[in-house]
């Protein structure tokens, strides 16, 4: 009987541990991405948490390094960041949407067209076929905050 209260008092730690021990990755996984965004990295090893975070589950953590990356407003992440816009979740989408805007209002004036070209095709082809309402809307929203160069 006492090998048994043990091997369930066991069990009973280990299930309430490893929750605790993923959540304790998940709160260290987004620090890591938040402090990556507020230092604006310019290099690949300095963007490494935000880049990595793009392909983990945690839904939160993928559009906090959407996020980030786009406030770099580097035309380098355009085609990364596009490729999200195919993502299964909505609101990754929303977000990659969103991200692309900010990358395209940080284009100097001066830059070739194709950079915002890209962006604004890409935009309008995805909030056109996109099903969910609520992430349409913000797609939307993103085209709504591009930087037109001209009133035409």
């Amino acid at each position: 009987m006492t090998r048994l209260r043990i091997s369930l008092a066991c069990l009973g730690l280990i299930a309430v541990a490893a929750p605790l021990a993923g959540q304790r990755a998940t709160v260290a996984a987004r620090q890591a991405v938040l402090t990556a965004e507020d230092r604006r990295g310019e290099t690949e090893a300095q963007r490494a948490p935000l880049l990595r975070a793009l392909a983990d589950r945690d839904v939160t953590l993928v559009r906090l390094a959407i996020r980030g990356l786009g406030r770099f407003e580097d035309p380098v992440l355009i085609g990364r960041l596009a490729t999200l816009l195919d993502d299964s979740r909505p609101t990754v989408r929303a977000e990659a949407g969103q991200a692309l805007a900010q990358i395209a209002s940080g284009l100097p004036k001066d830059a070739p067209d194709r950079a915002w070209t890209t962006i604004r095709d890409r935009l309008i082809v995805v909030a056109g076929r996109e099903g969910d309402r609520a992430a349409q809307g913000i797609l939307a929203r993103s085209i709504g905050r591009l930087p037109y160069r001209s009133a035409a």
